[in-house]
């Protein structure tokens, strides 16, 4: 029997823009979706006032000049926009079991507000964490380069989840995003960023408990300042803190705080291409050690790379180098690895957008039984308008995670999940949307493999 999940959403919004996010987490993956305005003539062949400014400006996608698309406006006292949903969603295998399967209605009250300043249209920073990447990221964080003096944001969402099956599952999740952008001169920027959040991993056979929620909170600080110290030349500096915390003490093994510091030397080869040369480095410390064992390490990435925007349609920033992790215990091996990272944005027409991610590096652990796991991700998300009212998307996502074992034992997980959909909206506020997601674990210890197919229906 395959997992079917059926969701019916109810949402009021304010200002809304079909796919608005680039990314959101499911099913504790990063999904992608591409980026599609409501409302945008079938006859637009010309660049936005946005990507204008940034093509005039070296804007560049996930680069130094990470490149947005907002409106930015010149009121006074900023933006607010506020949000209400209401969403039912139908499983038949709440706990993602491969055989004991158990059907669950889980209903979710969601609310939520965020603020701009100056006046924007659409968040200008998004921050999807992975609570197992070493520093909380799975993909760099996309730099924006504001134009503004001062930029400010503030947004929040609660949502309130009920579980048919077990009420002792209920609960309450959520996030607190804010943002400080500081440019004194046209050489000089600063910026600071931080995310709080509750949350609960996916249900997973590889848990302590079948009902193991593992509930956590988690905060990721992020910090830089840019100096553009010639024509050509320019470096950064940043200071990253990843803090997860879980609630239940049979989780605590999973519990650490990540401290980083990096800094990057760019050349800019031509207004649209610039290469960098990076060094991060990340300490994890883990709250408990589990059976006497120290995971505590010391983690160092040398990358070089290219930012590199062909037109104002076609935007790439790719990434390799060296990754090394060092135990503080004698009793594992250090580790190093080939490591990279792509990120590619492509709007092939004015109706249609590709983007594409994929990444590989050593991850911190999500398992008692392992010390870490190499990950291979790759996503790829495709969105077309067909009319000027009618938007369909086409996502597929792939991880494959190698853990190294405590023991002789192996364990290597193949993750596979694609799902396409249609919104169709009636007004600006109002939109009604299907979408079907097929979820698939292959993995070598096979009570860890399941299937899933998902069903949704959302009224917006």
């Amino acid at each position: 029997m395959k997992k079917l999940t059926i969701s019916i959403s109810i949402l009021l919004l304010s200002n809304i823009a079909v796919a608005d996010d680039i990314s959101y987490r499911k099913n504790n993956l990063l999904t992608v979706t591409a980026p599609a305005d409501q409302e945008v003539p079938d006859e637009q062949t010309t660049e936005t006032a946005d990507e204008k400014e940034l093509n005039d400006k070296k804007g560049l996608f996930g680069g130094r000049y990470g490149a947005y698309h907002t409106d930015i406006g010149t009121g006074k006292y900023g933006a607010l926009h506020a949000s209400l949903g209401l969403t039912g969603e139908w499983t038949d295998n709440l706990y993602n079991d491969k055989d004991d399967k158990i059907e669950n209605l889980l209903t979710t009250l969601s609310a939520g507000a965020w603020y701009t300043f100056p006046k924007r249209s659409r968040k200008p920073i998004h921050i999807a964490t992975n609570n197992t990447s070493t520093g909380g990221l799975q993909f760099s964080q996309g730099d924006n380069k504001f134009y503004n003096k001062h930029d400010f944001y503030i947004g929040g969402n609660l949502n309130y989840k009920t579980y048919s099956e077990n009420s002792d599952l209920d609960m309450v999740t959520g996030a607190l995003t804010g943002m400080w952008s500081y440019t004194p001169s046209p050489k000089l920027s600063f910026q600071i960023s931080d995310q709080y959040s509750i949350n609960q991993d996916q249900f997973d056979r590889s848990n302590e408990t079948s009902e193991n929620q593992r509930v956590y909170g988690s905060n990721v600080l992020s910090a830089f300042v840019d100096w553009q110290i010639t024509g050509k030349f320019a470096a950064k500096l940043q200071y990253s803190n990843f803090g997860l915390i879980y609630d239940d003490a049979v989780n605590d093994f999973l519990s650490r705080n990540d401290q980083g510091l990096g800094v990057t030397a760019y050349y800019d080869y031509s207004r649209k291409t610039n290469f960098f040369l990076q060094y991060n480095t990340v300490l994890a410390s883990y709250e408990e050690e589990y059976d006497d064992i120290n995971k505590d390490n010391s983690n160092g990435y040398w990358h070089g790379g290219i930012n590199w925007q062909s037109t104002v349609r076609t935007t790439l920033m790719a990434k390799a180098g060296y990754q090394y992790t060092d135990y503080d215990s004698d009793e594992f091996d250090d580790t190093d690895t080939f490591n990279f990272e792509l990120q590619w944005n492509w709007r092939v027409t004015v109706k249609t957008t590709v983007l594409l991610d994929s990444a590989y590096s050593i991850e911190q652990t999500d398992s008692k039984r392992a010390l870490n796991k190499a990950v291979f991700a790759a996503r790829m998300g495709v969105n077309h308008r067909f009319l000027n009212r009618l938007n369909g998307s086409l996502n597929f996502i792939y991880e494959n995670s190698d853990y190294a074992q405590l023991d002789d034992s192996s364990r290597v997980d193949d993750r596979y999940n694609a799902s396409i959909g249609l919104q169709f909206a009636f007004l600006k506020w109002l939109g009604i949307g299907a979408n079907y997601s097929f979820d698939y674990k292959d993995s070598s210890i096979d009570e860890l493999d399941y299937e899933t197919n998902i069903f949704s229906l959302a009224f917006t």
